[in-house]
C-alpha cells in the first residue's frame, strides 16, 4: 500500500485496467436484441488522516456497462468463379 501526502486542494489518482476475455463464453453471448454487454461495479475506500491526525474513510463507487467485442465470424454462403485465369 502506498502512502501519499495530498496538499490542500490536490488530488491523487490510481489507474485501473482489467482484461475481459469473452472467448470462453462461446455462444452464450449471442443476443437477438443487439451486442452482448458486460456490467461492472467498482467501489473504492481510502483511509485518510487530516492535518490534525484524525482518521476518516471516504468511499466512492461507479457502475456501468460496456459492449463485449469478439472476433468476427465470417460465413461464405456462395462462391462463383467468373473466369479461370490460369
Amino acid at each position: 500500500m502506498n502512502a501519499s501526502r495530498i496538499e490542500a486542494g490536490g488530488s491523487v489518482s490510481l489507474p485501473l485496467e482489467f482484461l475481459v476475455d469473452a472467448r470462453a463464453l462461446g455462444d452464450a453471448l449471442s443476443r437477438d436484441d443487439g451486442p452482448a454487454t458486460a456490467a461492472y461495479r467498482i467501489e473504492a475506500k481510502v483511509r485518510l488522516r487530516d492535518a490534525d491526525g484524525a482518521a476518516f474513510s471516504p468511499t466512492a463507487s461507479a457502475e456501468g456497462s460496456f459492449p463485449i467485442v469478439r472476433e468476427p465470424r465470417i460465413r461464405v454462403l456462395s462462391l462463383k468463379i467468373e473466369r479461370d485465369i490460369s
